[in-house]
């Protein structure tokens, strides 16, 4: 198999700014709307409802206080790619065993596997029982 994309982890930042109620009722409470590190509003990612409450936390409509810039990044792993020998098709390496469609099998590392050994059907495996030992006499 030739690996197209190597397994890698890709990082994404997401921040927060932050709004949390005053009132004791809503002790926890927060109102967060997305914006860069530095604290600028992402105004395209928010819908207008969040827009006008942003606008009312900002113009102190709200019982609110500023609460600061939350960092809510986080990692995303991805999967490698490679092409598959039997029939060029791409499969994504995500497990232990990782399945093309030809029905070719490749670990996450890309190494072709063996087809699993299947248990021909038929006749039931028989297994003899041991001859019974009379009483009284030793057994071998």
């Amino acid at each position: 198999m030739r690996i197209l994309r190597e397994m890698g982890e890709r990082r994404v930042e997401r921040y927060a700014l932050c709004f949390r109620w005053r009132a004791p009722e809503r002790t926890g409470a927060i109102l967060s709307f997305p914006c860069t590190a530095n604290g600028t509003v992402l105004e395209g990612e928010l819908l207008r409802p969040e827009r006008a409450r942003l606008n009312r936390c900002l113009d102190h409509s709200l019982d609110v206080r500023f609460a600061g810039i939350r960092d809510e990044s986080y990692t995303i792993w991805t999967a490698a790619v490679g092409q598959c020998e039997g029939c060029a098709q791409l499969v994504e390496l995500r497990l232990a065993r990782n399945h093309c469609r030809c029905g070719l099998s490749y670990t996450a590392a890309g190494v072709r596997l063996d087809p699993p050994s299947v248990i021909p059907m038929g006749r039931p495996l028989v297994v003899a029982a041991p001859a019974p030992v009379p009483v009284g006499a030793r057994a071998a």
